[in-house]
């Protein structure tokens, strides 16, 4: 089970369509990388929303009404631009702080490496697929599904999962569950077990590879690791909007 905690480091991304009517693309979720609060998700979401157009959809503390931030124009506004990892498709920018704002950020030590994920750990990705931010129109929920990592890209660092990215997931948080016993059996006491693991980018259809086999192809998830969100806000890049807004070097 996910705590509450977890539900809010998440917010569906989207933008403002025809007769202001505001709808999802993906989703995105937040991180505190001193000294700011971080709006992560994928470029792809980003570009399809429009680098000044994003927004995402937050749950007011008050816990009965729904709010959007406007991130895009606030870069903008402020001359700054998003902070951007083409080749792990991330994308990142500081988001407002306020009590106000029911948030929930990731931070560093509530992160799985990529090197400690191992095929088989269940695991859960919190999105907006097909365009839903939910089912209670009062509170930015996400859909939450589950199912296990199937396998890992040590060669290209992607994680596979038996929960398919369906359009509107991506940009989402890929959250794995770790035993609390070491590999010797023993219970170690303090351990955290549900921890992010990644950023979910896509869906995989992997073919049966011959047409004798009449099955139908087999849909995984594809997701970057934590590991390349905290290099992207360790970048020069992220570094530049932080001096920029005039914040100190964590």
């Amino acid at each position: 089970m996910l705590s509450t905690e977890w539900l809010n480091a998440f917010a569906p991304v989207g933008f403002f369509r025809e007769e202001h009517a505001w709808g999802p693309v993906g989703a995105g979720v937040f991180f505190l990388k001193p000294p700011f609060l971080w709006l992560v998700t994928a470029n792809h979401v980003v570009e399809a929303a429009g680098q000044d157009a994003l927004s995402v959809l937050v749950t007011r503390s008050s816990g009965d009404a729904v709010t959007v931030v406007e991130v895009g124009r606030t870069l903008a506004d402020h001359d700054l631009a998003w902070v951007r990892d083409d080749g792990n498709d991330l994308a990142a920018a500081p988001m407002a702080v306020s009590p106000d704002l029911q948030i929930k950020a990731v931070s560093r030590e509530s992160c799985l490496p990529f090197q400690d994920l191992v095929p088989s750990m269940p695991c859960f990705t919190l999105g907006c697929p097909y365009g839903l931010r939910g089912v209670d129109p009062q509170r930015a929920t996400p859909l939450v599904l589950d199912g296990v990592i199937s396998g890992i890209d040590h060669t290209g660092r992607r994680i596979f999962t038996s929960v398919p990215a369906f359009p509107g997931n991506s940009g989402g948080p890929l959250i794995a569950v770790r035993s609390p016993f070491d590999p010797g059996g023993c219970l170690t006491v303090g351990r955290r077990t549900v921890l992010f693991a990644g950023v979910m980018l896509q869906s995989a259809l992997i073919s049966p590879g011959a047409p004798a086999f009449q099955t139908p192809p087999l849909h995984l998830g594809v997701a970057v690791p934590a590991d390349a969100v905290f290099e992207l806000l360790d970048s020069p890049p992220a570094q530049a909007v932080v001096d920029r807004i005039g914040g100190k070097r964590a």
